[in-house]
């Protein structure tokens, strides 16, 4: 097997769904006025990640479709250090890119930055957390032509990740046989924070041109949607290969520049 330096991929959930053809992304709802009741903080050590660029093609109905380029740096923000992961990529007549942001010692959220350009649409998204609040602002196209940005600010529950974070929780997290856990994810769509559940439900051996891995398959599942994960065995647990359940897109690991 293909040994590998440590690197986590950003969550591509919503967008390898808008490269479906499904509905793009929508303004929050209203905030609800008192945090909902979620599944308790877990606690994750980010000391494993180092800095690499990760290549992923994507891929519609087995074709290819584009690709897209993860990279994770260590940097100093405001005397504080912190873990940024960047990606940048599209196919077609689309582009995307995506970023998070989150300390590098206890992995507490600090902001992301989403941005989806289909043809003439675009949607923006740039959050930040502070005081125990998400804030930022939420910028999307209306049916009627158009754009809206709508500021933001919700008070979310202990432990809250920022969206792209539960990449980075299943990577770290002690996967095993069976193995379940449940995290509290702010989804932007919905405006609010929801749970995320990871769910340990078999293994395979893969081979990308990446290299060949004995990895962990895992369903995740929010009420935003579910996906298919296959990550590598060895901690820490890196994305191979990911799939939106009923939904004919994947990326796939292709290659990785320390």
């Amino acid at each position: 097997m293909k040994t590998m330096q440590t690197f986590s991929c950003i969550a591509l959930l919503p967008l390898l769904t808008a490269c479906a053809g499904n509905v793009g992304m929508q303004l929050p709802a209203a905030p609800e006025p008192k945090p909902r009741a979620l599944a308790p903080a877990i606690e994750f050590d980010p000391s494993l990640i180092e800095p690499v660029t990760l290549d992923y093609a994507l891929k519609v109905r087995d074709k290819p479709f584009g690709q897209f380029k993860v990279e994770i740096t260590r940097e100093t923000i405001g005397g504080r250090r912190a873990i940024r992961a960047a990606m940048d990529g599209g196919g077609a007549s689309m582009s995307m890119s995506y970023e998070v942001v989150f300390g590098a010692q206890d992995f507490t959220p600090i902001s992301s930055r989403s941005e989806q350009h289909h043809g003439s649409t675009s949607t923006v998204t740039h959050l930040r957390y502070e005081n125990g609040k998400i804030a930022g602002t939420v910028a999307a196209p209306e049916p009627a032509g158009g754009a809206q940005t709508q500021q933001i600010s919700i008070e979310v529950p202990a432990g809250t990740l920022l969206p792209g974070m539960d990449e980075y929780a299943i990577w770290l997290a002690d996967l095993d046989a069976d193995k379940t856990f449940t995290v509290p994810l702010f989804d932007e769509r919905l405006g609010r924070a929801i749970e995320l559940t990871a769910r340990v439900v078999g293994e395979k051996v893969l081979t990308t041109p990446a290299g060949e891995f004995e990895t962990w398959v895992l369903e995740t599942e929010t009420e935003s949607g579910a996906r298919m994960i296959c990550v590598r065995k060895q901690q820490p647990h890196i994305t191979v290969f990911q799939q939106p359940v009923g939904a004919p897109v994947a990326i796939e690991l292709m290659g990785i520049e320390r």
